[in-house]
C-alpha cells in the first residue's frame, strides 16, 4: 500500500528487479515437470515434432514450448502494480463494466454475410486455440470454481473475479428473481504463471505452434 503513494517509477523499478532476485535457497522452483522433455543437444534428424514443442526451434529450443509465460510487449498495468486486476482509467475514473463494453460493441443481431458462414469464425478460432491457451485456477481435487454469485471472491475462492451486470442490460437481470440477490456472470482468473518473483505473470498451456497441440497436447 506504501507504493501506491510514491513516485510510480520507484515501484517499476522494484519490479524490474524482483525477477532477478534468486530464491532456490529458501523454496523449491521446478524447472523440468512430470513428462517435460527438455534433452539438449537437440536432435536435429528427428523425423517428428515434439509434443511439448521443445528444440522445434534448433537455436532457441525454448522457444514456443508448452508450460511457458506469455511473453510481454508492454508491462502490466495492475492496480497495485504486482497482480490485482486494474480497476481505474489513466484519469484515475472507475473502468465501465466489461459486461456494458460487449453490449455496446458487440450488437446481438443476424446479419449473414454474403461469402463466410459461421464456420470460418469457428475455424478461426480453432487455429487460434492451437496457438494459446491461457488455464484458469481450480478449486480443491482440481475442482472447476463456481465463481458466478457476486460474493463469490470471498466466499468460494480470492481467484473469482465474477463481473455485475450492468442496468439495462438486454439479456441478463440486475437481480437474480431466484434469489433476490444481485447478479453475476462467472469469470475466474487464470493461473499465474511466472517461477520468479515480481508482477503476475499468464502461462500458455500448449505450444504456439501450429501443430494441433490443442487435439493432442
Amino acid at each position: 500500500a506504501e507504493f501506491n503513494d510514491n513516485d510510480p517509477n520507484d515501484l517499476q523499478d522494484l519490479m524490474d528487479v524482483l525477477p532477478n532476485i534468486d530464491v532456490t535457497d529458501v523454496m523449491d522452483i521446478p524447472r523440468v515437470f512430470q513428462c517435460d522433455e527438455q534433452t539438449l543437444p537437440c536432435d536435429h534428424t528427428t523425423k517428428y515434432r515434439t509434443m511439448t514443442g521443445w528444440c522445434n526451434n534448433l537455436d532457441n529450443p525454448s522457444y514456443g514450448k508448452s508450460v511457458r509465460a506469455f511473453t510481454r510487449l508492454l508491462a502490466p498495468a495492475y492496480d497495485d502494480g504486482l497482480m490485482s486486476p486494474r480497476s481505474r482509467s489513466v484519469t484515475g475514473s472507475r473502468l465501465p463494466s466489461p459486461r456494458l463494453i460487449s453490449v455496446n460493441i458487440h450488437n446481438d443481431v443476424s446479419a449473414p454475410h454474403v461469402r463466410y458462414s459461421l464456420m470460418m469464425m469457428q475455424w478461426g478460432q480453432f487455429v487460434d486455440h492451437d496457438l494459446t491457451h491461457t488455464p484458469v485456477n481450480r478449486g480443491f481435487a482440481d475442482s472447476i470454481l463456481s465463481c458466478k454469485d457476486c460474493d463469490s471472491k470471498s466466499r468460494v475462492h480470492p481467484e473469482c473475479l465474477p463481473i455485475p451486470v450492468p442496468e439495462g442490460d438486454p439479456f441478463y437481470p440486475k437481480i437474480n428473481i431466484t434469489s433476490g440477490k444481485e447478479f453475476c456472470l462467472a469469470f475466474t482468473r487464470s493461473m499465474p504463471g511466472q517461477l520468479t518473483l515480481g508482477f503476475r505473470e499468464q502461462m500458455n498451456q500448449i505450444t504456439s505452434f501450429a501443430d494441433a497441440s490443442n487435439v493432442y497436447g
